[in-house]
């Protein structure tokens, strides 16, 4: 009998009077009871209420849809496949306009998933309207083109993109060099 009196007795403190009025003017599914529960003065001393809170970094910091710690040997290898059947689709495939063979590659990258993958293109003649235009125009010739020759298991989506930033990559460098000297 004092085992139940004594049961009973806890229950009356389980809530928190602000718990207790919800509680008694709505009705609350059982699994959510946990919530408005009274937390007992151990809890309070383990989470400690004078500790100074934290600056948490995210797990992971993405760019280009993936992880962004380097790539891989086969996001390395299917890279240099894109950009030798870039070179030899230049060399060999008849292109429907001129323009499409003077651009310079300047970098492949291949999404984690070697699904996708970026070519950024450096024009090489004078009038780089005039190859952006043609890059863009023709890109889903270019992309077909480009994975007959590169000879993949299945079909990569190429996306071409102009590398007009290779001066704020100088300056990135520079700084960085001298960073590493200080």
């Amino acid at each position: 009998m004092q085992r139940f009196l004594r049961g009973f007795a806890t229950k009356a403190n389980r809530y928190t009077p602000e718990a207790q009025v919800i509680l008694q003017d709505t009705m609350v599914p059982g699994a959510y009871l946990k919530y408005l529960k009274n937390r007992s003065n151990k809890d309070k001393t383990k989470r400690g209420s004078d500790e100074v809170p934290m600056y948490t970094e995210p797990a992971r910091s993405m760019t280009f849809g993936q992880k962004s710690d380097g790539p891989t040997q086969a996001q390395m290898r299917l890279a240099d496949r894109v950009r030798k059947a870039m070179t030899k689709v230049q060399a060999v495939e008849d292109l429907p306009t001129n323009w499409l063979s003077q651009l310079r590659v300047a970098d492949v990258k291949v999404a984690r998933n070697l699904k996708r993958c970026q070519i950024e293109y450096e024009p090489i003649a004078n009038e780089q309207g005039k190859v952006h235009n043609a890059v863009r125009k023709h890109s889903r010739l270019l992309n077909t083109l480009i994975n007959q020759h590169a000879q993949t298991e299945h079909t990569i989506h190429i996306k071409f993109i102009s590398h007009e930033h290779k001066d704020i990559d100088e300056v990135y460098n520079t700084i960085e060099k001298e960073l590493d000297s200080l």
